[in-house]
């Protein structure tokens, strides 16, 4: 049976510890923030591999400082290479798209982009993905994965940030919000069935109707205004 060795205390911790408990695996969880600031001397009896779910920014030096444990790793990150952790150490990488901030993770049902640096990361990888219960993932080099990540970026991020902004100002604004959100996912609908959602764009920007743009603007509040700029723009720019 394996055993895990979790160094970290966030959101996508609690999310993998969570979930191997369901599935009935054995793991320990320790802290990434303690490792760092004193190394251990040992990992936990019959460790099968350490996973390094922290922050981007401190995956690097967490992996130096358990590194003399010589134990397989594998990080969790989209955006960071797999030559953070050191040469000569079994390195693997599996990083999910998917968002962990709900109690519920759809499990099976997100893409996730793997990389191993040998032969001994890759059967590491295959272990830690039926102990998760899901097919393996989409091999992908450090590269590639960061076009990925950029690209979830847009999807998942910008696109949520745009509907909160909306939300804020129809809240200020008391308008009706369902007629917008019915109008949004359609929108989406539609972009998402089409090949180049360019083609579908409308509006005064696409129009480039210059009085209706600066009116709009003008009711905006002051930190709307840059991020309706670089869109308006944007679309111009684009404009099929």
């Amino acid at each position: 049976m394996n055993k895990w060795w979790i160094l970290g205390h966030g959101q996508v911790a609690h999310a993998l510890v969570t979930r191997l408990d369901e599935r009935g695996v054995a793991y320990e969880q320790g802290s990434a923030r303690q490792c760092i600031q004193s190394p251990p001397d040992a990992a936990p009896s019959s460790c099968t591999g350490i996973v390094l779910a922290t922050t981007d920014a401190t995956i690097a030096s967490l992996a130096q400082s358990v590194a003399h444990l010589n134990l397989p790793m594998l990080h969790l990150s989209g955006a960071t290479a797999i030559d953070v952790i050191p040469s000569g150490i079994s390195a693997a990488v599996w990083w999910p798209m998917q968002s962990f901030h709900a109690d519920h993770i759809p499990w099976g049902q997100f893409p996730t982009f793997i990389e191993a640096r040998d032969d001994h990361a890759q059967t590491l990888l295959t272990q830690w993905q039926q102990d998760l219960g899901i097919e393996s993932g989409m091999p992908t080099n450090s590269d590639q994965r960061r076009d990925y990540h950029l690209g979830a970026v847009f999807a998942n991020n910008f696109s949520n940030h745009i509907i909160a902004l909306y939300q804020d100002f129809f809240r200020e604004k008391a308008l009706d919000r369902e007629v917008f959100d019915l109008m949004l996912r359609r929108t989406v609908d539609r972009a998402l069935d089409h090949d180049d959602a360019h083609e579908l764009q409308s509006g005064p920007a696409y129009r480039g109707e210059a009085d209706v743009i600066k009116a709009h603007r003008a009711r905006l509040p002051d930190d709307l205004k840059a991020i309706f700029d670089a869109l308006t723009t944007s679309i111009q720019k684009h404009a099929k």
